[in-house]
């Protein structure tokens, strides 16, 4: 019998040697398969041990019994002496006009146009009117006008502050004729309730400030647009004399 003495550490015949072979590959292959068994079963064993707490939390629903509480009521009842807030936090900025600060499209295409109604605005009130000393009121406008409105509209009140020249929105200049138009009123009403792209103060500038800021923009109106029949002769003369 012919002898294969490349097959082993011992002669092999060459079936013999073709059998091992063959058997050794079996067994390579079955070895293999076998890691793939183990591979597949394992993460489903340890996926056992996961737990969707935070998916599937202990909660109770509206209105759904609980049996934590005596009356098995999920909803509590109110401590004494509770009252309800009547203002949220966004409301001092203004309520839905907040959410146009960083707005960068048309107001109006994300508000409806304001409405308000200036059928019974008055030019100023009469208790501000009899209680406050003219000038004072105006001085005091200036003040607050300077603090809270000049950054959007400027010194002037033309649209030109140092906010909007940085990217934000040009507001309304106070020195068009729809604007020189407008009661004391109406001002009041704006900075009150805010408008477009303007959020309301109505909660950080007091209503006395208020009047005094828009008592200040007919002064600053008047300065940028006095009629002449309305100037003295001291006036005139100095206009006259300026380059």
């Amino acid at each position: 019998m012919p002898v294969h003495r490349r097959c082993g550490m011992f002669p092999r015949s060459k079936p013999e040697c073709e059998k091992a072979q063959a058997h050794n590959i079996s067994r390579c292959c079955n070895a293999i398969r076998g890691l793939k068994i183990i591979c597949l079963v394992l993460p489903l064993l340890f996926s056992s041990s996961c737990a969707q707490e935070m998916m599937n939390q202990k909660r109770v629903d509206p209105q759904e019994a609980t049996a934590a509480w005596g009356n098995r009521s999920s909803m509590r009842a109110l401590p004494a002496h509770t009252v309800p807030a009547k203002e949220s936090i966004m409301d001092q900025m203004g309520g839905p006009h907040a959410t146009l600060w960083q707005a960068r499209s048309p107001a109006e295409e994300i508000l409806p146009p304001d409405k308000i109604d200036e059928s019974n605005l008055p030019d100023i009130p009469a208790t501000l009117n009899d209680s406050h000393n003219l000038l004072e009121t105006v001085q005091r406008g200036q003040n607050r006008f300077q603090i809270w409105c000049t950054p959007c509209h400027g010194q002037l009140g033309n649209g030109n502050g140092e906010v909007a020249r940085r990217g934000y929105y040009y507001p309304a200049s106070f020195h068009t004729p729809r604007l020189r138009a407008k009661s004391l009123g109406y001002f009041f009403e704006v900075i009150t309730q805010g408008k477009k792209h303007m959020p309301a103060y109505r909660f950080m500038i007091p209503p006395d400030d208020r009047w005094a800021i828009a008592v200040y923009l007919r002064a600053l109106q008047f300065s940028q647009h006095a009629p002449e029949s309305m100037l003295t002769e001291t006036d005139l003369n100095q206009l006259k004399t300026k380059p």
